[in-house]
């Protein structure tokens, strides 16, 4: 079969969506992270019991599951984009985000768990098709509260119609060896153990894709584990986000004092000479301390991005490089490193009052240079080291600041530890490999 000048312009598109879609997945994890940091943890912080909390976990559970599966789907896109011989896509903007930069129009900001986050999460994972009952309760809910018309679901469905009308010899460019699986990301928990093709881990699938059955195969699933699925069907994630909702509204009607979230600002900034200048819509971290922690953050955070794009758009890496890249970005640096020092950013002042009840900080999330591929794998390597390096000696320079209160030194030192161990096993398998 002959590829037509239809076929070019489709892969354009098709393209164009995935980089929409990679962005998109990526702004609504780091939104649900910061919710799920703001939860309160002891009765101590006030405005919540024992009984609350257990219910505060089960949510915090629940969103941490939807946030490690829109990682999944990230992946999953940045599959498809291998698949087609393009580069994965990690880029995005800061937040906040305008709701006119995508067609979403669903404003994009880092806000503290309560209703008015949810309000948005049901809004993005909203359904094209709702069912009589569930399109009554969002009628009675949110009456006030103009949903918007276009879906996450409605872009990957012109993703999945681009990929069924469009020659497979103008799509799929890329190598199978390029594709990412399950067992890459996460390692089979029991030694000796091979697990079939496709097959979950902790909630997370990595489909490979190599031809127009495995892409819109892989699409489906994004779609139906809760990126706007056609049909409300249980369990999604706007299913669990509307569950949420409905019980912390039970919750304040039962306990008006009831307060599960710190008092988090909106939208953190970090402050200093070498990050970008104050941003509109943000608040930007003025007391000395706390900012310094949010620039280990987004230390950290960059890194980890550098090292996923490295991952996944690898060149001429060995099983082993690749092997050591999933040690250091993946459940390391995302739950002993970047993890601890969100929740820790929420128990920090964000400003010089010290009051109770003063407001605090949280993750940036934010980026100070691009996200790109680093091509030479040698340099690259050698980057990520230094950079690991760096974030150790950064962590390590906060031990000596003794005015953070002592559940955050404790906290702070273990991320030390962290990251003295990922840096020092990521060189040992770079001196393995020159």
């Amino acid at each position: 079969m002959s590829v037509t000048p239809q076929d070019l312009a489709n892969r354009q598109r098709l393209v164009a969506l995935l980089d929409e879609a990679a962005e998109i997945e990526h702004m609504v994890l780091c939104q649900y992270l910061y919710a799920a940091f703001s939860l309160k943890r002891h009765p101590e912080e006030g405005g919540v019991t024992w009984a609350q909390l257990e219910k505060m976990r089960q949510w915090g559970s629940h969103l941490m599951l939807i946030a490690r599966q829109e990682m999944e789907h990230l992946g999953l896109v940045a599959n498809l984009l291998l698949a087609l011989g393009e580069a994965p896509h990690f880029q995005r903007p800061n937040f906040p985000v305008s709701p006119r930069y995508y067609k979403l129009a669903i404003p994009s900001k880092l806000e503290g768990f309560g209703e008015s986050a949810l309000l948005r999460f049901i809004d993005l994972e909203r359904p094209a098709e709702l069912s009589g009952e569930n399109e009554k309760l969002l009628s009675k809910l949110f009456p006030a509260v103009l949903l918007t018309s276009f879906t996450i679901g409605a872009l990957y469905d012109e993703i999945k119609t681009l990929f069924e009308q469009t020659a497979p010899e103008a799509l799929f460019l890329g190598s199978p060896r390029t594709q990412i699986t399950t067992s890459e990301v996460i390692p089979v928990p029991i030694r000796g153990i091979t697990l079939p093709p496709n097959t979950p881990l902790y909630n997370v699938l990595m489909r490979p894709v190599t031809d127009r059955d495995s892409a819109l195969a892989t699409v489906h699933q994004i779609v139906t584990e809760g990126e706007g699925a056609h049909h409300d069907q249980q369990p999604c994630h706007f299913t669990y986000f509307l569950q949420i909702f409905e019980e912390l509204v039970q919750e304040k009607e039962k306990d008006p004092q009831f307060a599960p979230a710190r008092n988090v600002v909106t939208n953190p900034q970090t402050s200093g000479q070498d990050v970008m200048p104050p941003q509109p819509n943000t608040t930007l971290i003025t007391n000395l301390a706390t900012n310094a922690v949010s620039l280990l953050f987004d230390g950290a955070y960059e890194t980890m991005m550098l090292m996923l794009i490295r991952f996944f758009a690898h060149t001429s890496e060995s099983t082993e490089e690749l092997a050591a890249l999933q040690k250091a970005v993946f459940f390391p640096m995302m739950t002993v490193v970047i993890r601890p020092l969100g929740e820790v950013l929420t128990l920090l002042p964000a400003t010089e009052d010290l009051s109770p009840g003063a407001p605090t900080a949280g993750p940036t999330f934010a980026t100070t240079r691009a996200m790109h591929l680093l091509p030479d794998r040698a340099a690259a390597w050698g980057v990520l080291a230094l950079q690991l390096e760096a974030l150790t000696q950064s962590a390590k320079m906060l031990l000596y600041n003794y005015t953070y209160p002592k559940p955050v030194r404790d906290r702070l030192t273990l991320v030390y530890e962290n990251l003295a161990r990922i840096s020092f096993d990521f060189n040992n398998s770079r001196k393995q490999n020159p």
